[in-house]
């Protein structure tokens, strides 16, 4: 028997090392006390982890992360990190992606996609490195070991899934090819999108086509996104919905009695009838989107809508956009208007935490035309409103700050239809169509833009003002407006 002195002493902790377990206990406290109360949770800044930790880091997170996530049992084995990090997805990260989405009711068709993480490894590894990549993105720093190794997983137990014809075209496996196809699309790996895209067009055809996955509404519009998405980088058509599109009014017919009694906008207005003079179809998709806005900005803490029918609206408008042929002769601010609304929806649907997707055939094919429009036919106030907010959606949806150069004197011309003040742009950019929590942050940042050109003050520089950073911003508003 070893006598009570011989047995090997144990170090005391040092000051560091205690300190570094009481930042680790403090931040997980405050990941669970933020999830709660709605806001940004602190570990979003923490630095890297690899993937394998030591245990005492390990039973420290157990210690105060919630038990469920580590009772889960997942398609593959990953460690207590990779854990945490699907937590922050499924209760703050994922609903603030699209903010706007926060009017509708729930959805049952979330659902499948919290059970896939335990049913199949390729899309659990692909929701990890989509998080993983993001984070990285929000510290900017390089592609993390944890992000390469869930990318390597991913691609691996993918390839395995295409290679079984009974996972090949499953709802899971159609999930996994979307998560890589929007975070290529997202961080510009074009060469990847377009082997995804393929794929995953393949796939929606051997299954019978798009409508095939309306039993999943979540997966559907998803799939549809990826569709519009790359028809915007690359300028080619969409594969779906090609035929039987009608340029009828659809919000009335699609929602029925609006949700919470707000009544589509009755009675003559301006706005409508100039875009009515442009193109009567691209008016009554005008008409359909500014009355969704109008219904999202009401609904927006009250999530009434139903699920089915926001997803038709949103499909509807969206296609009939880009479908959408405008005759040769016509004005060429229709062309521009239209290209204004389609970076419109992108904003809702495309932008991941608002971060910009690079749309080159957009933005290429906008600044064309916005550069060819004959500022002296804007003859009316109306017009000019139209036009100006034309310049602002395309400035916080699709263009840089390097087209400032050109674009903030052209909206300095018109700013008396937008007005002297944040406030009273504003209201006049509401008149055409606004969204709040999608558009007020980057709203704010392109008119101070235009007040400094027009007092012919040099904008400060922007080079520490990352497109993350700005992300960033847009995350922590949308998850503080959710309280």
């Amino acid at each position: 028997m070893r006598g009570k002195n011989t047995r090997a002493s144990r170090a005391a902790p040092t000051r560091r090392t205690s300190a570094k377990k009481e930042d680790k206990a403090r931040r997980s406290q405050e990941l669970v006390a933020a999830v709660s109360a709605g806001s940004t949770p602190s570990s979003s800044g923490s630095s890297d982890e690899s993937c394998g930790e030591d245990q005492e880091e390990g039973l420290l997170k157990i210690l105060y992360a919630p038990h469920d996530v580590f009772m889960c049992p997942f398609a593959d084995d990953i460690d207590s990190s990779s854990r945490e990090m699907l937590f922050d997805f499924y209760t703050v990260i994922k609903e603030a992606m699209y903010p706007v989405e926060w009017c509708v009711r729930f959805d049952a068709s979330k659902t499948p996609w919290f059970f896939w993480l335990m049913m199949d490894p390729a899309y659990l590894h692909s929701t990890l490195f989509t998080v993983a990549l993001l984070n990285d993105w929000v510290r900017g720093t390089k592609r993390s070991k944890k992000t390469n190794y869930h990318i390597g997983k991913t691609l691996k137990y993918l390839n395995q899934n295409l290679a079984n014809k009974d996972t090949a075209v499953a709802d899971s496996t159609v999930a996994t090819i979307v998560t890589v196809s929007i975070v290529a699309e997202l961080f510009g790996d074009h060469a990847s999108s377009t082997a995804h895209v393929a794929g995953l067009r393949q796939i929606v055809k051997l299954r019978g086509g798009v409508d095939s996955f309306q039993h999943n509404l979540q997966l559907y519009a998803k799939t549809c996104r990826v569709d519009i998405g790359w028809s915007l980088i690359t300028g080619e058509m969409p594969v779906y919905y090609r035929e039987k599109l009608s340029y009828e009014r659809s919000f009335t017919s699609i929602l029925g009695p609006c949700p919470g009694g707000l009544e589509p906008q009755q009675g003559h207005c301006p706005i409508r009838s100039y875009v009515d003079s442009l193109d009567l179809r691209l008016s009554n998709i005008f008409q359909d989107t500014q009355d969704f806005s109008r219904m999202v900005n009401y609904l927006f803490r009250m999530k009434k809508m139903d699920p089915d029918k926001f997803q038709a609206l949103m499909t509807s408008v969206q296609y009939r956009l880009i479908y959408l042929k405008l005759d040769d002769d016509a004005d060429i601010m229709a062309e521009a208007f239209r290209l204004a609304m389609l970076g419109f929806i992108a904003s809702l649907f495309l932008h991941v935490l608002g971060l910009k997707m690079n749309f080159i055939w957009m933005t290429n094919r906008f600044r064309e035309t916005l550069n060819k429009v004959d500022m002296s036919q804007l003859s009316t106030p109306a017009a000019k409103t139209v036009f100006a907010w034309t310049l602002v959606m395309g400035s916080m949806t699709v263009f840089s700050e390097a087209d400032d150069s050109w674009l903030l004197p052209k909206l300095a011309s018109v700013q008396g239809s937008l007005g002297q003040t944040w406030p009273e742009a504003k209201k006049n950019l509401d008149k055409v169509m606004w969204i709040n929590v999608a558009h007020d942050l980057k709203g704010v940042q392109v008119f101070g833009r235009l007040v400094l050109h027009v007092a012919k003050i040099p904008s400060p520089p922007s080079a520490g003002e990352s497109e993350l950073s700005a992300a960033d911003s847009v995350f922590r508003y949308a998850v503080s407006s959710a309280v």
